[in-house]
């Protein structure tokens, strides 16, 4: 699902840099952001995954915008799981069976 909420938001990015090069688009750099704002607004869980930059001239107007993806840190999406219980502690095969009862009931829950 990521992936097509990727190709989406830079197909949105592509658009306002067409835009910026066609002859009656948006040009104006406030207005330029406020298409980025909108398009960051429509995939909050994507955008944070870029860089953008908008190149202008000194006259307030965009020339260019760029997007690219930041370095994927592999240790972002890592998780930690805690259980707690008031079985004893040594009795690690019986709380691995009742994790993974309790695992099973939760899934046919959800299905």
């Amino acid at each position: 699902m990521n992936g097509l909420l990727s190709q989406r938001f830079k197909e949105g990015i592509q658009q306002i840099n067409y835009g910026i090069n066609s002859k009656s688009g948006t040009k104006k750099l406030e207005k330029v952001h406020e298409l980025i704002g909108r398009l960051k607004q429509k995939y909050p869980s994507i955008h944070k995954h870029y860089d953008i930059a908008v190149t202008y001239n000194g006259q307030g107007f965009a020339t260019n915008v760029t997007c690219k993806q930041k370095p994927k840190n592999p240790n972002a999406e890592a998780g930690i799981y805690f259980l707690r219980t008031s079985l004893n502690e040594n009795e690690k095969h019986t709380l691995w069976t009742i994790y993974n009862a309790i695992r099973e009931i939760e899934y046919t829950f959800r299905v």
